[in-house]
């Protein structure tokens, strides 16, 4: 059964593999060194995403004021921090839905109840 689908991932008419990436360090590195060892492995690497990529505005010149840069970075990290303080958010709300509950109290030795 493994051998079946080893030989239909190198098939490479049945199928394509697509590596996702970010423009960082650490992505940019894994994205190689998975595009290597799939392709070691015989799987057609076929198309690259790149997602989370910071775009440039030109003047009609091709230039770009300090200014302008600058007001298009804040714009990009406002949408970004509104975005992670969601998440952000989201995980607080888990963690206090668990620690509100009995299995929790029970395993950590703790309580909620301020009577203790």
């Amino acid at each position: 059964r493994t051998s079946q689908l080893r030989q239909r991932l190198q098939k490479s008419s049945a199928t394509k593999f697509v590596v996702v990436s970010i423009p960082t360090i650490l992505s940019v590195r894994e994205s190689k060194r998975l595009m290597n060892e799939l392709t070691e492995q015989g799987v057609c690497v076929s198309d690259l995403v790149l997602n989370q990529c910071v775009g440039k505005v030109n003047n009609a010149d091709g230039s770009l004021s300090i200014e302008e840069a600058a007001e298009s970075m804040k714009r990009y990290y406002d949408r970004r921090v509104a975005g992670q303080q969601r998440w952000i958010s989201e995980l607080k709300d888990a963690c206090a839905d668990v620690s509100g509950t009995e299995e929790y109290r029970e395993n950590t030795g703790g309580s909620n109840d301020s009577n203790d």
